[in-house]
């Protein structure tokens, strides 16, 4: 009967002993199961924050898209608008040009003319 009565208490000491251990390794995974719900919940933090910072990247990209069309389209009516000021330019040199060319054609034979007929002429 004693050696019973040390049996079942040595099992029972064994049993407490594995209690003991199952209580730690329920605690450490209840710890474990903690610190990655808490590290699931930054992550989730996280995501949504670069979420709201990508839509807001992307909403800055579609505004300098439309300010970079109106620029564009500025810069492409100022570049006409220069190119056809420069063409009205060139054709009033090109045509003064070729009157005052032709003026002065006229002039030297009017003085030719005037120097054979004996007349000065100071111009």
């Amino acid at each position: 009967m004693e050696m019973r009565h040390t049996e079942a208490r040595s099992e029972i000491q064994h049993l407490k002993l594995d209690t003991e251990h199952m209580v730690k390794a329920k605690g450490q995974i209840c710890s474990q199961i903690l610190e990655k719900q808490r590290r699931i919940i930054l992550l989730e933090y996280e995501s949504f924050t670069l979420s709201q910072t990508l839509e807001l990247i992307q909403q800055e990209r579609v505004n300098l898209s439309a300010k970079l069309m109106q620029k564009s389209t500025h810069y492409t009516k100022v570049a006409e608008d220069i190119r056809v000021k420069l063409e009205t330019q060139q054709e009033w040199m090109s045509s003064h040009k070729l009157s005052s060319e032709s003026g002065q054609q006229v002039l030297v034979i009017f003085k030719i003319k005037c120097s054979f007929s004996g007349l000065t002429l100071d111009l």
